[in-house]
Parts: C-alpha cells; sequence; structure tokens
C-alpha cells in the first residue's frame, strides 16, 4: 500500500506541475495571438490609409476574422485542458488525503471572471476586422 501511496504523491506532484504549466500555456498563446492580431490590424491600418491595393485590405481582413476563431478555439481548449490538469491534482490529493498545494494565483489567473475577459480583446478585433472588411468592399465597389 505504501508503494501506492508514493505513486499517487508522485502523480500528484506531476500534476500540480502540469497545471501550473497549462496556467502559463493559456497565456503564453494568448500573448501570442494577441501580437498577431495586432500586426494583422496594422497592415489593415496602413492598407486602408495609403494607395495600397483594396484587395489586400479585404484578404487581411478575413484573415483576421480566421485568425480571431482559431484564438477563441485555441482559448477555450487551453482552458479546457487547465480545468482537466486540476481536476487531476485535486482528486490525487483527495486519493492521499493531502493539503491542497495548488498555487494560489490558479484561480485567479485562470479562473472564470479572467476566462470571460480573454474573450474581450477577440471580440473587439473580430469588430475591427469586420469593419475593415466592410470598408475595403465598400472601395473595391468604387
Amino acid at each position: 500500500m505504501a508503494e501506492g501511496n508514493e505513486k499517487a504523491r508522485i502523480g500528484y506532484e506531476a500534476a500540480i506541475s502540469v497545471w501550473t504549466y497549462e496556467a502559463n500555456a493559456v497565456w503564453a498563446r494568448y500573448n501570442a495571438m494577441l501580437v498577431a492580431n495586432s500586426v494583422a490590424m496594422a497592415v489593415i491600418a496602413v492598407t486602408l490609409t495609403s494607395t495600397a491595393s483594396h484587395e489586400l485590405t479585404l484578404a487581411a481582413s478575413i484573415a483576421g476574422i480566421v485568425l480571431c476563431a482559431a484564438w477563441g478555439l485555441l482559448n477555450e481548449r487551453g482552458f479546457r485542458y487547465h480545468d482537466l490538469s486540476i481536476a487531476m491534482a485535486r482528486s490525487l490529493k483527495e486519493h492521499l488525503g493531502l493539503p491542497d498545494q495548488s498555487p494560489p494565483q490558479e484561480d485567479r489567473l485562470c479562473g472564470p471572471r479572467a476566462r470571460d475577459l480573454t474573450y474581450l480583446p477577440i471580440s473587439v478585433f473580430i469588430l475591427l476586422y469586420i469593419v475593415a472588411l466592410v470598408l475595403a468592399v465598400v472601395q473595391l465597389s468604387h
């Protein structure tokens, strides 16, 4: 029985490591997508204010909307993996009767309020891409 508890304790420590890793991975992906969308929006701003082809603005706007969709899906998947790692850690903790050793900031960094707020920039970017798309279509029709 002691060997089983030792394996469970090792599993618990690994689950806590995965929990922390997943929280960091969620925010790393989020930041990468924020930068990618900022670059795409900068390209659109340049094409809208210059004599560049309006087709480029149209294409960049569509690509931006697709990028936002991918961002939302990555966000959702990342939080699901994070939740799974929490469930594994808590299950092993209860099995072992251990005190909760989870990092206290995890609930604040990946909790429901933080999750909801992560969709705000995605929504703003989608709105901006739609506006750029409409402007591109109007300019192409003239």
